[in-house]
């Protein structure tokens, strides 16, 4: 037995010291093989999901889906299929790990999650109802509102104009879609209404 003491009331014992870290690397031995066929799946799995992203992709161009709904789609697909690739390499190396338990641990703070985030995720859905109903486009003159103009972009969190004064106005999703929108480009003609005024020495019939 070898004794290491650097203070009176501390000793360090090497032999314990050495047994744990041989017992450590007879362990991760043990789980080697186990983590090169984790690794494989895992990596198996990211080239799953991005040509199912890419299919998404593709599959959206064709059927004259928006852009930035197929890429959100295309993105939610492949961070799905990660997130299953994680859990089943956790699996492979760790056979006593349970997703169930993990999903039902997250489950509390899902709904904590929730309430902090309550807004974001309310305007995420309504940007994806929005991209995928399309009630509007990009190019489409909007009012909303005190703030009208043409839409420049719809992302997944706001829609924004650029208002006939050449501002800026980014408006949240959750907003747009809750209340009522007026598209004044929704239909190749509209009327339009003016006033015309004359004086009072002008003649109505030569006007």
């Amino acid at each position: 037995m070898f004794l290491l003491q650097d203070e009176p009331n501390r000793v360090f014992d090497l032999d314990v010291i050495w047994n744990s870290m041989f017992g450590l690397l007879n362990w991760f031995m043990s789980r080697l093989p186990y983590l090169i066929v984790a690794i494989i799946v895992f990596t198996l799995l990211v080239i799953v999901g991005k040509i199912v992203s890419r299919i998404i992709h593709t599959a959206g161009e064709r059927t004259r889906l928006d852009v930035t709904l197929a890429d959100l789609l295309g993105r939610l697909a492949y961070f799905s299929i990660i997130i299953l690739a994680a859990f089943v390499a956790a699996v492979i190396i760790f056979p006593a790990f349970q997703p169930g338990d993990l999903v039902a641990g997250l489950g509390i703070t899902s709904v904590a999650v929730g309430f902090a985030f309550k807004d974001v995720l309310q305007n995420f859905f309504a940007g994806i109802l929005i991209l995928w109903r399309r009630p509007f486009i990009v190019g489409d003159q909007l009012k909303f509102r005190d703030y009208e103009g043409t839409v420049e972009e719809i992302n997944v969190r706001s829609t924004r104009l650029k208002t006939f004064d050449g501002e800026r106005a980014v408006i949240p999703n959750g907003d747009v879609y809750a209340n009522a929108v007026l598209v004044k480009t929704a239909y190749p003609n509209r009327r339009i209404r003016f006033t015309v005024g004359i004086g009072y020495l002008d003649d109505i019939e030569k006007g």
